[in-house]
Protein backbone atom coordinates (compact mmCIF):
# COMPACT_ATOMS: atom_id res chain seq x y z
CA UNK A 1 0.00 0.00 0.00
CA UNK A 2 1.22 2.80 -0.92
CA UNK A 3 1.00 6.34 0.88
CA UNK A 4 1.26 10.11 -0.14
CA UNK A 5 -1.39 11.63 1.79
CA UNK A 6 -3.91 10.32 4.73
CA UNK A 7 -7.12 10.28 3.50
CA UNK A 8 -5.71 9.04 -0.07
CA UNK A 9 -4.40 5.58 0.21
CA UNK A 10 -3.54 3.20 -2.61
CA UNK A 11 -3.76 -0.03 -2.55
CA UNK A 12 -2.41 -3.14 -4.41
CA UNK A 13 -3.78 -6.59 -4.93
CA UNK A 14 -1.64 -7.84 -1.86
CA UNK A 15 -3.20 -5.34 0.05
CA UNK A 16 -7.11 -6.69 -0.25
CA UNK A 17 -7.28 -7.56 2.93
CA UNK A 18 -6.15 -4.37 4.37
CA UNK A 19 -8.88 -2.14 2.08
CA UNK A 20 -11.71 -5.01 3.14
CA UNK A 21 -10.61 -4.22 7.21
CA UNK A 22 -10.84 -1.03 6.87
CA UNK A 23 -14.08 -0.48 4.87
CA UNK A 24 -16.10 -3.52 6.38
CA UNK A 25 -16.16 -1.61 10.40
CA UNK A 26 -19.85 -0.85 11.34
CA UNK A 27 -23.14 -0.69 9.11
CA UNK A 28 -21.78 2.03 6.84
CA UNK A 29 -22.25 1.84 3.17
CA UNK A 30 -19.33 1.55 0.70
CA UNK A 31 -19.20 2.77 -2.45
CA UNK A 32 -16.79 1.05 -5.28
CA UNK A 33 -16.34 2.76 -8.95
CA UNK A 34 -15.00 1.80 -11.64
CA UNK A 35 -14.91 3.42 -14.99
CA UNK A 36 -15.19 2.06 -18.84
CA UNK A 37 -13.82 3.84 -22.03
CA UNK A 38 -15.99 2.29 -24.37
CA UNK A 39 -13.32 2.58 -27.10
CA UNK A 40 -13.36 -1.27 -28.64
CA UNK A 41 -14.65 -4.70 -27.23
CA UNK A 42 -14.01 -5.56 -23.86
CA UNK A 43 -11.60 -8.37 -23.46
CA UNK A 44 -10.49 -10.14 -20.69
CA UNK A 45 -8.07 -7.30 -18.67
CA UNK A 46 -11.25 -4.84 -17.88
CA UNK A 47 -13.89 -7.93 -17.32
CA UNK A 48 -11.26 -9.15 -14.97
CA UNK A 49 -10.82 -5.43 -12.96
CA UNK A 50 -14.63 -5.89 -12.95
CA UNK A 51 -15.02 -8.92 -11.37
CA UNK A 52 -12.64 -7.87 -8.73
CA UNK A 53 -14.24 -4.28 -8.11
CA UNK A 54 -17.10 -7.20 -7.90
CA UNK A 55 -16.01 -9.48 -5.48
CA UNK A 56 -14.63 -6.48 -3.20
CA UNK A 57 -18.28 -5.25 -2.64
CA UNK A 58 -19.28 -8.78 -2.11
CA UNK A 59 -16.54 -9.04 0.45
CA UNK A 60 -17.23 -5.82 2.32
CA UNK A 61 -20.88 -6.58 2.88
CA UNK A 62 -23.58 -7.64 -0.06
CA UNK A 63 -26.07 -5.70 1.53
CA UNK A 64 -24.29 -2.49 2.52
CA UNK A 65 -21.65 -2.35 -0.30
CA UNK A 66 -22.80 -1.15 -3.82
CA UNK A 67 -20.42 -0.48 -7.25
CA UNK A 68 -21.05 2.27 -9.46
CA UNK A 69 -20.13 1.43 -13.19
CA UNK A 70 -19.50 4.16 -15.19
CA UNK A 71 -19.89 4.44 -19.19
CA UNK A 72 -17.06 7.05 -20.14
CA UNK A 73 -19.08 8.32 -22.98
CA UNK A 74 -17.71 11.61 -23.34
CA UNK A 75 -14.28 10.48 -23.59
CA UNK A 76 -12.31 11.37 -27.03
CA UNK A 77 -11.81 8.34 -28.92
CA UNK A 78 -8.70 7.11 -30.40
CA UNK A 79 -7.87 7.70 -34.26
CA UNK A 80 -8.02 4.21 -35.19
CA UNK A 81 -12.30 4.83 -33.89
CA UNK A 82 -12.19 8.78 -35.38
CA UNK A 83 -9.41 10.65 -36.47
CA UNK A 84 -9.51 14.09 -35.30
CA UNK A 85 -6.51 14.90 -37.46
CA UNK A 86 -8.17 14.69 -40.79
CA UNK A 87 -11.55 15.15 -39.36
CA UNK A 88 -10.19 18.52 -37.78
CA UNK A 89 -12.91 18.23 -34.71
CA UNK A 90 -13.68 15.79 -32.26
CA UNK A 91 -16.95 13.30 -32.03
CA UNK A 92 -17.05 11.57 -28.97
CA UNK A 93 -18.00 8.08 -28.36
CA UNK A 94 -21.50 9.13 -27.09
CA UNK A 95 -22.25 10.14 -30.15
CA UNK A 96 -19.59 7.90 -32.38
CA UNK A 97 -21.56 5.73 -35.02
CA UNK A 98 -20.66 1.99 -34.23
CA UNK A 99 -21.14 -1.06 -36.67
CA UNK A 100 -24.67 -2.72 -35.34
CA UNK A 101 -24.86 -0.13 -32.71
CA UNK A 102 -25.91 3.29 -32.51
CA UNK A 103 -22.89 4.04 -30.79
CA UNK A 104 -19.87 2.75 -29.33
CA UNK A 105 -20.95 3.69 -25.78
CA UNK A 106 -24.09 1.32 -26.60
CA UNK A 107 -22.01 -1.41 -27.14
CA UNK A 108 -20.56 -1.22 -24.00
CA UNK A 109 -23.55 -0.90 -22.08
CA UNK A 110 -25.00 -3.75 -23.41
CA UNK A 111 -22.20 -5.95 -22.41
CA UNK A 112 -21.75 -4.69 -19.15
CA UNK A 113 -25.78 -5.07 -18.61
CA UNK A 114 -25.07 -9.09 -19.84
CA UNK A 115 -21.88 -9.33 -17.65
CA UNK A 116 -23.70 -7.98 -14.27
CA UNK A 117 -26.72 -9.72 -15.11
CA UNK A 118 -24.95 -13.34 -15.06
CA UNK A 119 -22.68 -12.27 -12.27
CA UNK A 120 -25.44 -11.51 -9.98
CA UNK A 121 -26.60 -15.13 -10.74
CA UNK A 122 -23.19 -16.45 -8.75
CA UNK A 123 -22.72 -13.07 -5.92
CA UNK A 124 -24.82 -10.51 -4.62
CA UNK A 125 -23.24 -7.37 -6.33
CA UNK A 126 -25.72 -4.04 -5.80
CA UNK A 127 -24.47 -1.99 -9.15
CA UNK A 128 -25.67 1.10 -10.68
CA UNK A 129 -24.75 1.83 -14.64
CA UNK A 130 -24.12 5.34 -15.47
CA UNK A 131 -22.76 7.63 -18.20
CA UNK A 132 -20.04 10.04 -17.29
CA UNK A 133 -22.50 12.39 -19.58
CA UNK A 134 -25.00 12.32 -16.23
CA UNK A 135 -22.09 12.75 -13.31
CA UNK A 136 -20.05 14.86 -15.08
CA UNK A 137 -23.47 17.39 -14.50
CA UNK A 138 -23.29 17.18 -10.80
CA UNK A 139 -22.16 20.63 -8.76
CA UNK A 140 -19.40 19.01 -6.68
CA UNK A 141 -17.82 17.40 -9.77
CA UNK A 142 -18.09 20.91 -11.45
CA UNK A 143 -16.31 22.23 -8.30
CA UNK A 144 -13.51 19.89 -8.54
CA UNK A 145 -12.82 20.57 -11.91
CA UNK A 146 -12.28 24.56 -10.69
CA UNK A 147 -10.28 23.48 -8.06
CA UNK A 148 -8.19 21.50 -11.00
CA UNK A 149 -8.07 24.09 -13.50
CA UNK A 150 -7.27 26.90 -10.83
CA UNK A 151 -3.94 24.84 -9.50
CA UNK A 152 -1.31 25.77 -12.16
CA UNK A 153 0.63 22.58 -10.78
CA UNK A 154 -2.21 20.40 -12.62
CA UNK A 155 -1.22 21.21 -15.99
CA UNK A 156 2.38 19.75 -15.53
CA UNK A 157 0.55 16.81 -14.32
CA UNK A 158 -1.40 15.76 -16.91
CA UNK A 159 0.54 17.30 -20.00
CA UNK A 160 4.17 17.92 -18.83
CA UNK A 161 3.95 21.20 -20.00
CA UNK A 162 6.43 23.89 -18.51
CA UNK A 163 4.75 27.11 -19.62
CA UNK A 164 1.31 25.42 -18.06
CA UNK A 165 -0.99 26.99 -20.83
CA UNK A 166 -2.63 23.84 -22.76
CA UNK A 167 -5.72 22.84 -20.66
CA UNK A 168 -6.70 18.92 -21.04
CA UNK A 169 -10.55 20.05 -21.13
CA UNK A 170 -13.03 20.49 -23.84
CA UNK A 171 -16.57 21.89 -23.65
CA UNK A 172 -19.09 20.00 -25.89
CA UNK A 173 -20.93 22.80 -28.67
CA UNK A 174 -24.13 22.91 -27.46
CA UNK A 175 -25.36 22.61 -30.80
CA UNK A 176 -23.68 19.81 -32.23
CA UNK A 177 -22.15 17.80 -29.62
CA UNK A 178 -18.69 17.99 -30.76
CA UNK A 179 -15.55 19.37 -29.60
CA UNK A 180 -12.37 21.23 -29.71
CA UNK A 181 -9.59 19.28 -31.31
CA UNK A 182 -6.12 20.35 -30.11
CA UNK A 183 -3.77 18.35 -33.14
CA UNK A 184 -4.26 22.23 -35.05
CA UNK A 185 -0.80 24.03 -34.62
CA UNK A 186 -0.88 26.89 -32.53
CA UNK A 187 -4.28 27.17 -31.34
CA UNK A 188 -5.74 25.67 -27.89
CA UNK A 189 -8.70 26.08 -25.47
CA UNK A 190 -8.09 28.66 -22.80
CA UNK A 191 -8.92 29.34 -19.58
CA UNK A 192 -9.63 32.36 -17.24
CA UNK A 193 -11.17 32.82 -13.92
CA UNK A 194 -13.71 29.48 -14.38
CA UNK A 195 -14.18 30.38 -18.33
CA UNK A 196 -12.88 28.02 -20.69
CA UNK A 197 -12.77 29.83 -24.24
CA UNK A 198 -12.82 27.44 -27.14
CA UNK A 199 -14.03 26.68 -30.66
CA UNK A 200 -16.27 24.66 -32.54
CA UNK A 201 -14.42 23.27 -35.83
CA UNK A 202 -17.34 21.19 -36.95
CA UNK A 203 -17.59 22.76 -40.87
CA UNK A 204 -20.99 21.37 -40.62
CA UNK A 205 -22.07 23.66 -37.37
CA UNK A 206 -23.18 27.39 -37.76
CA UNK A 207 -21.63 28.00 -34.17
CA UNK A 208 -17.66 29.17 -33.94
CA UNK A 209 -16.25 30.65 -30.52
CA UNK A 210 -17.76 30.42 -27.27
CA UNK A 211 -17.46 30.33 -23.56
CA UNK A 212 -17.97 28.15 -20.90
CA UNK A 213 -18.52 28.63 -17.14
CA UNK A 214 -16.98 25.57 -15.64
CA UNK A 215 -19.63 25.23 -13.37
CA UNK A 216 -22.32 25.54 -16.04
CA UNK A 217 -23.86 21.97 -16.18
CA UNK A 218 -25.89 22.66 -19.32
CA UNK A 219 -22.40 22.35 -21.33
CA UNK A 220 -21.12 18.50 -21.38
CA UNK A 221 -17.27 19.10 -20.47
CA UNK A 222 -14.73 16.06 -21.69
CA UNK A 223 -11.52 16.00 -19.55
CA UNK A 224 -8.34 13.92 -19.61
CA UNK A 225 -8.30 10.76 -18.53
CA UNK A 226 -6.03 11.63 -15.56
CA UNK A 227 -9.15 13.49 -14.31
CA UNK A 228 -11.28 10.38 -14.77
CA UNK A 229 -11.66 10.27 -11.05
CA UNK A 230 -13.56 12.98 -10.84
CA UNK A 231 -16.26 11.72 -11.56
CA UNK A 232 -16.16 10.30 -7.72
CA UNK A 233 -17.23 13.54 -6.16
CA UNK A 234 -20.77 12.88 -7.87
CA UNK A 235 -24.12 10.78 -6.77
CA UNK A 236 -23.07 8.02 -4.98
CA UNK A 237 -20.20 9.58 -3.83
CA UNK A 238 -17.52 6.66 -4.01
CA UNK A 239 -15.17 5.88 -1.30
CA UNK A 240 -12.55 3.75 -3.30
CA UNK A 241 -12.04 3.59 -7.28
CA UNK A 242 -10.46 0.30 -8.93
CA UNK A 243 -7.94 0.82 -11.59
CA UNK A 244 -6.14 -2.07 -14.00
CA UNK A 245 -2.77 -2.89 -13.41
CA UNK A 246 -1.44 -0.15 -15.98
CA UNK A 247 -2.36 2.49 -13.72
CA UNK A 248 1.42 1.87 -11.75
CA UNK A 249 2.94 2.16 -14.69
CA UNK A 250 5.00 5.64 -15.63
CA UNK A 251 3.44 8.54 -17.19
CA UNK A 252 4.47 11.60 -19.24
CA UNK A 253 8.43 13.07 -19.00
CA UNK A 254 8.46 12.55 -15.32
CA UNK A 255 7.98 8.73 -15.34
CA UNK A 256 5.29 9.16 -12.28
CA UNK A 257 3.03 6.21 -12.29
CA UNK A 258 -0.47 7.25 -13.10
CA UNK A 259 -2.06 6.01 -9.98
CA UNK A 260 0.05 8.99 -7.97
CA UNK A 261 -0.77 11.67 -10.71
CA UNK A 262 -4.22 11.06 -10.50
CA UNK A 263 -4.25 11.02 -6.45
CA UNK A 264 -2.35 14.19 -6.63
CA UNK A 265 -4.94 15.93 -9.32
CA UNK A 266 -7.63 14.37 -6.75
CA UNK A 267 -6.44 16.10 -3.76
CA UNK A 268 -6.60 19.48 -5.90
CA UNK A 269 -10.32 18.40 -6.38
CA UNK A 270 -10.98 18.21 -3.12
CA UNK A 271 -8.42 17.87 -0.74
CA UNK A 272 -10.88 16.84 2.25
CA UNK A 273 -12.54 13.93 0.59
CA UNK A 274 -11.59 10.55 1.99
CA UNK A 275 -11.43 7.92 -1.70
CA UNK A 276 -9.19 5.52 -1.66
CA UNK A 277 -7.65 3.90 -4.89
CA UNK A 278 -7.47 -0.17 -5.81
CA UNK A 279 -5.44 -1.08 -8.25
CA UNK A 280 -5.39 -5.00 -10.04
CA UNK A 281 -3.03 -6.90 -11.91
CA UNK A 282 -1.91 -6.16 -15.21
CA UNK A 283 -3.00 -8.76 -17.32
CA UNK A 284 -1.20 -9.50 -21.21
CA UNK A 285 -1.89 -10.62 -24.26
CA UNK A 286 0.85 -13.31 -26.36
CA UNK A 287 4.23 -11.21 -26.92
CA UNK A 288 3.82 -9.71 -23.30
CA UNK A 289 1.59 -6.65 -24.52
CA UNK A 290 -0.61 -4.74 -22.25
CA UNK A 291 -4.47 -6.61 -23.13
CA UNK A 292 -6.01 -3.27 -24.73
CA UNK A 293 -9.28 -2.48 -26.83
CA UNK A 294 -7.56 -0.29 -29.14
CA UNK A 295 -4.79 -2.53 -29.95
CA UNK A 296 -6.97 -5.74 -30.08
CA UNK A 297 -4.92 -7.52 -28.30
CA UNK A 298 -6.92 -9.46 -25.94
CA UNK A 299 -9.47 -12.36 -24.96
CA UNK A 300 -12.30 -10.01 -25.92
CA UNK A 301 -16.05 -10.79 -24.56
CA UNK A 302 -17.00 -12.55 -27.99
CA UNK A 303 -14.60 -15.08 -27.60
CA UNK A 304 -14.86 -15.69 -23.94
CA UNK A 305 -18.88 -16.28 -24.84
CA UNK A 306 -17.99 -18.39 -27.50
CA UNK A 307 -15.25 -20.62 -25.55
CA UNK A 308 -17.88 -21.08 -22.50
CA UNK A 309 -21.45 -20.01 -23.54
CA UNK A 310 -23.43 -19.67 -20.87
CA UNK A 311 -20.83 -19.76 -17.91
CA UNK A 312 -18.56 -17.24 -19.73
CA UNK A 313 -18.97 -14.76 -16.04
CA UNK A 314 -18.57 -17.84 -13.88
CA UNK A 315 -15.12 -18.40 -15.46
CA UNK A 316 -13.83 -15.67 -15.42
CA UNK A 317 -14.78 -15.00 -11.83
CA UNK A 318 -13.26 -18.60 -10.60
CA UNK A 319 -10.38 -17.17 -12.67
CA UNK A 320 -10.58 -13.76 -10.84
CA UNK A 321 -10.53 -15.72 -7.06
CA UNK A 322 -7.68 -17.83 -7.88
CA UNK A 323 -5.44 -14.52 -8.90
CA UNK A 324 -6.70 -12.77 -5.85
CA UNK A 325 -5.64 -16.01 -3.79
CA UNK A 326 -2.25 -16.05 -5.26
CA UNK A 327 -1.30 -11.84 -4.94
CA UNK A 328 -0.37 -11.91 -8.86
CA UNK A 329 0.63 -8.36 -9.33
CA UNK A 330 1.18 -9.52 -13.17
CA UNK A 331 -0.85 -11.84 -14.58
CA UNK A 332 1.48 -13.34 -17.60
CA UNK A 333 -0.35 -15.06 -20.92
CA UNK A 334 0.79 -18.34 -19.63
CA UNK A 335 -1.00 -18.25 -16.49
CA UNK A 336 -4.22 -16.79 -18.55
CA UNK A 337 -4.36 -20.16 -21.00
CA UNK A 338 -3.51 -22.41 -17.58
CA UNK A 339 -6.34 -21.15 -15.90
CA UNK A 340 -8.89 -19.93 -17.87
CA UNK A 341 -8.34 -20.90 -21.04
CA UNK A 342 -7.29 -24.47 -20.75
Amino acid sequence: MLELMTNKEIYDISHLKEFISKHIQGNKEVNLAFGLRPSGILHLGNLFTLALASEIVNKTGPHISNLTLAILDLERPDNRDWDSTSNKYVKHYRDLPCEGYFSFAERTKIQLEDFMERLNKEMTVPFSLKTLSELQRDSRYRKGLKNILENEESTKLITDASNGKKIEVYPLCKSCGTSYTNTIRGKTNKYKNGVISTTCLNPSCDVEDYEVNVLDSSFDISVHPLMGALRDLSCPVADAHVYGGDYFYPHGETREPRIEKIRKIMNMADSKKNLDFIVGPTIFAKGREKMSKSLHNGVDYNRLKRLFGEDYVKRILEFTRNVIEKEYSVVDFAVVQENLLG
